[in-house]
């Protein structure tokens, strides 16, 4: 299990996915370049790999487009909290299930 969770942490399948549009769409721009080339370049200036995710890649992606840094700090905390919002049903119910499997004291 741990090597799922570190190899899911290494790619973050939204990323190539929306480069490729971007691209398609004739919408990469200097800072869709700047996040390919951080991916490209930092396992050498760091000594390991770091996910390049979906929030980093949409942040490029709308200041492409033009979006103002006020607004495209707004995209990311909203995407965070559908993100939060979303998994907090899960968490929930995994919590419950082991509380539930615990013997009673």
């Amino acid at each position: 299990m741990a090597e799922a969770t570190e190899a899911r942490q290494q790619i973050d399948l939204r990323t190539p996915r929306l480069l490729s549009i971007a691209a398609e769409e004739g919408l990469y721009g200097p800072h869709l370049s700047l996040f390919a080339a951080i991916g490209r370049v930092h396992p050498q200036v760091l000594d390991r790999t770091l996910p390049l995710n979906g929030a980093g890649v949409c942040g490029a992606a709308l200041a492409d487009l033009g979006l103002p840094l006020p607004l495209l700090r707004a995209f990311a905390l909203l995407a965070r909290t559908a993100g939060l919002s979303a998994s907090s049903p899960r968490r929930s119910a995994t919590r419950s299930a082991a509380t539930s499997s615990c013997p009673s004291t």
